[in-house]
């Protein structure tokens, strides 16, 4: 029995796809702006070891971002997304922190292997990592950050 829209109208709705479309493209300005930083930094370890020092260290931070990044764009969405019923409201936030921490992990991976190769790369041994490395931590810091975001949802409506 049927009672009513499933996660999946979420994909066929306007107001559910501007929201994902939103939030993802807030996840990549806060991509671009922390990856722009690293190839800047990675740029400075052509005069010193301190500026791929950095570059690295942000880099290897910003991993811990996407479950902050969805929190906050989940804590918009709870405001805006009012006429959905909760199931569309949940799926929607958990959608947008997943796509949004995929979009933010490869921006900043693309930024920080262009950033921290064009250096002298004087770390003390570190290097980057292949896209292939990243692929397991990706899928579950997107699994992180969606419970994130839907948590969210959940408690703007139970708390």
């Amino acid at each position: 029995m049927n009672t009513g829209p499933g996660v999946g109208d979420i994909f066929s709705r306007q107001d559910t796809m501007a929201e994902i479309k939103r939030g993802a493209a807030m996840f990549a300005l806060v991509a671009v702006g922390i990856g722009v930083s690293i190839l800047l930094s990675g740029a400075l370890s052509n005069t010193t070891d301190a500026g791929y020092v950095i570059a690295l260290l942000m880099y290897l931070g910003s991993f811990a971002l996407p479950p902050i990044v969805g929190f906050v764009v989940a804590n918009g969405q709870s405001a805006r997304l009012t006429a959905p019923p909760e199931n569309l409201r949940y799926a929607t936030a958990a959608v947008t922190g997943a796509a949004g921490t995929v979009a933010f992990i490869l921006i900043t991976t693309i930024l920080a292997l262009v950033g921290l190769d064009s250096g002298a790369g004087g770390g003390g041994g570190f290097s980057t990592p292949d896209f292939g490395e990243i692929l397991l931590p990706l899928i579950i810091i997107a699994i992180g950050t969606a419970i994130t975001a839907a948590g969210v949802i959940w408690a703007h409506d139970n708390l």
